[in-house]
């Protein structure tokens, strides 16, 4: 089987479901980081002055790597849904409110990790952020855009959980379970 080929037949039962659960926050992410970025970073004239001109001054086709960074994240979340195996999905996805907690505690992180790099560089790594004139301007935004990767990342568990997938074994898909193992 596949799992023994590729694991040595040592179960890893809790990665496999890690991944799958991880699918709805990865999701959430996914589809918030391509819209997003269109939506606030790259019209932000700022953002193509301080960030993109300079370093394509110096060879790096910067305009590039964005759309090819940004761009695809939110068509690999769908496709990622569709080559899955739905019963092995529908079997490990959890309760939102269980995908909660990570996303508070993801938050908190980088919401430090902008602090800090603010603290050590004097901006942040967005320019439009810079324009906020108030401590509180920031928390509204934070908490603005983690409610909204929730609010994708439930949605797209719904989907996931949605996904019709055929009786028996699935032919498509990838599945680190074995056959004999049901």
């Amino acid at each position: 089987s596949v799992k023994r080929e590729v694991v040595g037949g040592k179960p890893f039962g809790g990665l496999e479901k890690f991944v799958h659960w991880g699918s709805v926050m990865a999701g959430g992410f996914g589809i918030f980081l391509s819209i997003m970025f269109y939506a606030l970073v790259w019209p932000n004239p700022n953002f193509h002055e301080t960030v993109i001109k300079p370093l394509e001054r110096q060879g790096i086709p910067l305009k590039y790597y964005f759309h090819v960074i940004h761009s695809p994240s939110i068509v690999l979340v769908f496709i990622e849904a569709c080559v899955k195996q739905p019963e092995l999905v529908r079997s490990t996805v959890e309760p939102a409110l269980s995908y909660f907690k990570y996303f508070a505690v993801f938050g908190a992180w980088y919401v430090f990790v902008l602090r800090w790099n603010f603290h050590t560089t004097n901006g942040y790594p967005y320019p439009f952020m810079n324009e906020f004139t108030a401590w509180w301007h920031h928390w509204v935004f934070y908490t603005f855009c983690f409610g909204w990767i929730w609010s994708l990342a439930c949605v797209y568990r719904l989907f996931l959980l949605g996904i019709k997938g055929k009786s028996g074994p699935s032919k498509g898909g990838y599945n680190l379970r074995s056959k004999d193992k049901k």
